[in-house]
């Protein structure tokens, strides 16, 4: 039959066995007096002793199992004897393993290192001359014999066990074969056989040695009394038989209690906990709990055994329990078991890769950071070698030698920007720190190594660099008070300086006189600034306009700097301008038809009135006295109507110049009656009717004068096409608030309000193609910005439009001009 899976049952139980270490101790004198029986057994009986204490085995493990096997709980067959010998080993009697078994043959080999009868006399220090585990080896057949009697077999009298080798007589270990008697007597093995008649020698010897047998019986009370730890029998009634000391102590009572009361019920001093336990027992049953919280004057943990006392009809007639406190073992565990689990849920929550090799060098800890970093589980590389796990991560970093530094020296290293190679992210970048980690047992002691994944910093910081030097904007940093501490390409080529001669300097150095207190005060007050225009100069005195934002760097509301951004903006100036005036073209453009109507009236009268003139002199061959008041007549309007002439020309010229943004203080009154003369000409051939109504003390505005008339002709001109043949435009002006706000309204169709937030965007136009551009009413918006004011509208659709121009005010001279409410 195969051996594998049985043999593998009976194995030393570590635990086990420690647990039952002190039972062992204290039964030292105990096995004292069992070693004394079978010297008073040999002194009677003879050479007959071993046989004896053989047959009383056998009985006792026949009478052990059958029961078992009678209950249903234990198999006739090779299952059974080899949990026959698990309960041995369980019950302290010895590390049983079952080496090799064919039960079909009846067939075992059993080895036991430390046996119960050979432990025995090792204490004894005193060495046999052969075998001497007689009892143990009765036990081992005793259990074969009954499962083949229970199979039905037949070899149950054929069999026989002998020991091979025993530690009481020096050997390593106990072996144990069993088998059948001719195949034992084949191999050379001396069978189990009495070597004289026993049976009248043994009535004689036992009656002479009552009294030697209660005197041991005694001695064995004195010791269980004493003894460390708790013991307890219980008879089939369930009636306290005798308690020790030690286990009174834990149940908070005395032994004189404890004895003859009942176990069980309302009456017993017996902690309720063991209830369970105690009925198991008396049922006939084992009992065996580990570390079990026993209630009592103080909480304690306790392991319990019970081993029931039987009759020769396998009747339980009560119960044995030892009982050891364990309190200190089971709380030490406990509290290591919380500390294991604390550190280990510490370093799995650290997101920085922490990898600890043993003194071997192999990987002991791989936390999930470094699970997250090289995407590799703990499972995959605990227990190997750093080298071992190469394909897994590669760099060509001396490992070996910063570890090998770090023993010698017992120093940690530290190493920045160790690049690395992974299957699953590729190229990665690491910090790291060697460390030497020193356990008070040199055997734990090893390398700790933490791993900072900086990889998306550093990439981060070559993208930022890449970006900040390339960017097509100037851009600087500056530290809290404005000096510079970091400015690109771009920047420095503005300044036209190198970075030696700006690190440190105050950016308001770059900056005119007359702009730097509006640096100064921008940066006191520690804001982002939206983006306005001003002028750097470089360092050969050149004026480059630029438009500046600034941003205060922050944490927890404590600035730290300013990023500043700045952009040329001389381009984008040059191309308004000339968008300014291309406007202005396109303006002049529209009103030549209706100017040169216009010249074309006061050119004819002069015409007629020259022709009437030279007809005169023609007919009457010169000048009478009586004709030169005619004539003067005739002169003064020909002059009247050239002056018109004149004056309309003026002004249409005057427009069409190039007008530069210069500041100067302006008469808002007047800047509105030269435009609505310009468009005099239109509002006369669109037979419309144009109302002002002008405040006349408006303060002076120090402004654009001509870019204000554009903005002015623009909504104007837009209005006259508006409104159409017999509509109306009103023009006021008024101050509030320290500006002068000046309206333009009309009773045009209105705009509607999908429109309305799309109207002053450039080249927005609801014409038809090739009537407009676009850009009016955004090139409006844009000089009205560079004026410092602003452009509104309002509007309804069927109820016209209003535009408002904002100009911010003076209040040191005002417009004396009277008031005028005219109709044209």
């Amino acid at each position: 039959m195969a051996t594998k899976g049985l043999t593998d049952i009976i194995r030393y139980r570590e635990k086990g066995w420690l647990d039952v270490g002190k039972s062992r101790m204290m039964l030292v004198d105990v096995l004292q007096g069992f070693y004394d029986i079978r010297n008073v057994i040999k002194t009677e009986v003879g050479e007959n002793a071993s046989y004896v204490v053989f047959r009383a085995g056998v009985k006792g493990g026949s009478s052990f199992i059958r029961p078992l096997i009678r209950a249903g709980r234990v198999a006739p067959g090779p299952e059974g004897f080899s949990r026959c010998l698990l309960a041995l080993a369980e019950g302290g009697c010895g590390d049983f393993r079952l080496k090799k078994i064919d039960w079909k043959k009846g067939f075992a080999r059993v080895t036991c290192h430390n046996a119960f009868e050979a432990w025995a006399y090792t204490k004894r220090r005193r060495a046999t001359k052969g075998p001497s585990c007689d009892y143990t080896r009765g036990l081992i057949l005793g259990f074969m014999r009954a499962t083949h009697h229970h199979a039905g077999t037949g070899l149950e009298q054929d069999l026989d066990c002998v020991e091979v080798s025993c530690v009481a007589s020096g050997q390593s270990r106990c072996e144990f074969i069993v088998g059948n008697r001719a195949t034992l007597k084949s191999r050379g093995y001396q069978g189990s056989t009495p070597r004289q008649s026993i049976r009248q020698q043994l009535k004689q010897r036992v009656d002479e040695n009552t009294r030697e047998i209660q005197e041991t019986k005694r001695f064995f009370e004195r010791i269980l009394t004493n003894a460390p730890i708790g013991i307890l029998t219980i008879d089939s009634k369930g009636i306290v038989t005798s308690a020790n000391r030690a286990i009174a102590r834990m149940f908070g009572t005395q032994c004189k209690r404890l004895i003859g009361t009942p176990a069980l019920g309302q009456d017993t001093v017996i902690p309720s906990e063991l209830t369970a336990h105690i009925e198991r027992g008396m049922e006939g049953k084992h009992v065996l709990v580990t570390d079990y919280p026993l209630n009592g004057p103080k909480r304690r943990f306790v392991r319990i055994t019970g081993i029931p006392f039987k009759d020769i009809g396998r009747r339980a007639r009560g119960c044995l329990y030892i009982i050891g406190d364990t309190t200190q073992r089971t709380l030490s565990a406990r509290r290591i078991e919380y500390l294991k689990n604390y550190n280990e849920s510490v370093i799995h929550s650290i997101i920085e890769g922490i990898m600890v090799f043993d003194p071997g060098m192999k990987i002991k800890i791989w936390n999930r950071g470094m699970e997250q970093i090289f995407g590799v589980k703990a499972r995959k590389v605990l227990g190997k070698r750093l080298k071992d796990i190469g394909r897994f991560i590669v760099s060509s970093a001396p490992f070996a030698r910063w570890i090998e530094d770090v023993l010698q020296t017992g120093q940690a290293v530290e190493k920045t920007g160790v690049s690395y190679s992974t299957q699953t992210r590729g190229s990665i970048i690491l910090n790291l720190k060697i460390l030497p980690f020193l356990a008070h047992d040199v055997s734990d002691s090893g390398i700790i190594i933490l791993h900072e994944d900086v990889t998306d910093s550093e990439r981060s910081e070559v993208r930022y660099k890449n970006l900040f030097e390339t960017a097509q904007d100037g851009i600087c940093l500056t530290d809290p008070d404005g000096r510079i501490v970091s400015a690109n390409t771009k920047m420095l080529r503005a300044l036209e300086a190198r970075w030696e001669e700006v690190q440190g300097v105050s950016l308001e150095h770059f900056l005119p006189g007359d702009q730097r207190p509006l640096f100064r005060e921008l940066v006191a007050q520690g804001r982002d600034i939206e983006p306005y225009e001003l002028d750097i100069i470089g360092t050969s005195g050149r004026l480059i306009p630029v438009e500046m934002s600034i941003t205060a760097i922050k944490r927890a509301e404590k600035i730290f700097g300013f990023h500043i951004i700045s952009r040329d903006i001389s381009k984008r100036k040059q191309l308004e301008s000339e968008m300014i005036q291309a406007s202005k073209l396109a303006a002049v453009g529209e009103l030549a038809s209706c100017v040169a109507h216009e010249i074309n009236n006061p050119i004819a009268s002069v015409a007629g009135y020259a022709e009437e003139m030279l007809d005169l002199i023609r007919e009457r061959g010169g000048l009478g006295a009586g004709d030169l008041k005619e004539f003067e007549e005739d002169l003064a309007i020909i002059i009247e109507q050239t002056h018109r002439c004149k004056k309309i020309t003026e002004s249409l010229l005057s427009f069409a110049r190039q007008g530069d943004l210069d500041f100067i203080d302006t008469r808002i009154n007047d800047v509105i009656e030269n435009t609505i003369q310009l468009i005099e000409p239109q509002i006369k051939h669109a037979r419309l009717s144009l109302f002002k109504d002008l405040q006349p003390d408006l303060p002076v505005a120090r402004t654009s004068p001509a870019q204000l008339q554009q903005v002015f002709l623009n909504i104007l001109m837009n209005a006259i096409e508006a409104v159409g043949h017999g509509g109306l435009i009103r023009v006021t002006s008024r101050s509030y608030n320290g500006t002068v706000r000046i309206s333009i309204q009309d009773t045009g169709p209105g705009i509607c309000r999908e429109h309305m937030q799309k109207i002053f965007t450039p080249f927005f136009t609801t014409k038809p193609a090739g009537k407009g551009t676009g850009l009016g009413l955004a090139i409006c918006y844009r000089i009205m910005e560079k004026l410092k004011g602003a452009i509104e509208v309002e509007s309804q659709m069927g109820a016209g439009a209003t535009f408002t121009v904002c100009v911010p005010a003076q209040y040191q001279e005002t417009d004396s001009k009277e008031a005028t409410a005219e109709i044209m």
